[in-house]
């Protein structure tokens, strides 16, 4: 009796743990059908911001300011930024100096800054520089090459040049999304060297359509800074325009402007595709030693951040907004009498901004008269219609 009554309790167990396995199993199956269909009802989406500011430029007040006797100091110069910096997914700009530690430091008109500037922009936030403008070639040859070289210790990418014939766009992956990032001069201070043009990207050049076709092929975004227009002259030529529109026809998304040295106007233009291209002709100064100061026009002191929120949903990306931040680079008199710089977000500057009560009244009237002309010189073209 007792045997009969084991074996009922061990068969009644036994089909017990078979119930449980086989709902278990049941449910977990259920629980993957469930999965599988939500990852269906939900597309992948990838966003990310990509900012692009000016021209980064060292003139002989900035080094004189930065320099404490031993090594130079640029803390500071860009800190009241470092917000809209961080918010940045990529962060960009024009760097339109030179950078040879074995040549003497100086500003205008043969740019060569110390090492330090790289340090501080790396410790800022900056991800990627444009290196082809009209300052590149400062130092000849030997000067573009060091510069790139020492971006390259500090692992910040550049564009616009290689050290390398036959090299192939820069495409970042950021959070998924794959940019490519191409620049271009037309401008060109001391001769364009033609026996190796690989060493600085020229707008006029055959290659500008072979970078473009290779860059949409392999990203999402294709970005171009481009070195261009008259300087001081807040309104772009009819030779930005053009290429501005044969950009767009090639398949760019974003145009970056760069050289006036004061911001010009932005808008969309439609290539010949059906895309649409956003272009600011000009993002003017992001830090220079240009002011009124010194005799130089008030627009010079004027910059912006651009950005751009990209969006990539069902394997398709498009800029989803652009938001224009404008920039004051304000300038000052310390207690030695020197010049110096700090870049600030315009609207900080103005009444119950948060660095209002830093700069003095000249200052502030300046900074507000920057934020009048800067929506007048920038106007409300670059939303998205």
């Amino acid at each position: 009796m007792k045997t009969k009554r084991k074996k009922y309790i061990f068969l009644t167990l036994f089909l017990f743990i078979i119930f449980l396995f086989n709902n278990s199993f049941a449910i977990a199956l259920n629980k993957n059908k469930v999965k599988s269909i939500l990852d269906k009802e939900e597309p992948e989406k990838k966003e990310i911001t990509i900012t692009a500011t000016g021209d980064m430029m060292y003139h002989d007040t900035q080094l004189f300011h930065a320099f404490n006797g031993e090594t130079y100091d640029f803390s500071n110069t860009l800190d009241p930024m470092k917000e809209y910096i961080d918010r940045s997914d990529l962060m960009l700009a024009n760097f339109e100096t030179t950078v040879n530690p074995d040549v003497f430091y100086q500003g205008y008109p043969t740019f060569n800054s110390p090492p330090e500037v790289l340090d501080y922009a790396k410790k800022l936030g900056f991800d990627a520089f444009s290196i082809s403008n009209n300052h590149a070639l400062d130092l000849g040859k030997d000067g573009i090459r060091s510069t790139m070289r020492e971006m390259q210790k500090r692992n910040i990418d550049y564009f616009g040049g290689s050290l390398k014939k036959n090299s192939k766009p820069l495409i970042k992956n950021v959070k998924g999304i794959k940019v490519a990032l191409l620049s271009y001069s037309s401008i060109f201070n001391t001769g364009y060297p033609e026996d190796e043009p690989y060493l600085i990207d020229n707008l006029d050049r055959d290659k500008v359509r072979k970078d473009i076709k290779y860059a949409k092929k392999h990203s999402d975004v294709v970005v171009c800074y481009t070195h261009w227009g008259n300087e001081y002259e807040t309104r772009a030529n009819y030779y930005q325009k053009e290429k501005a529109k044969e950009l767009s026809d090639l398949g760019v998304d974003l145009i970056f402007g760069s050289h006036p040295h004061v911001p010009q106007e932005c808008e969309w233009i439609n290539g010949k595709n059906g895309n649409k291209t956003f272009v600011i002709y000009s993002m003017g100064n992001l830090m220079s030693g240009q002011t009124p100061l010194n005799g130089m026009a008030i627009e010079t002191e004027y910059g912006v951040f651009v950005e751009a929120k990209i969006k990539k949903e069902n394997g398709k990306t498009k800029i989803e907004k652009i938001n224009l931040i404008p920039t004051y680079n304000h300038h000052a008199y310390d207690e030695n009498n020197m010049l110096y710089g700090e870049v600030f977000a315009t609207k900080d500057c103005l009444e119950n901004g948060k660095y209002y009560n830093k700069i003095d009244d000249y200052s502030k009237q300046r900074a507000y008269n920057a934020s009048i002309n800067e929506e007048n010189i920038l106007t409300d073209s670059y939303k998205y219609k």
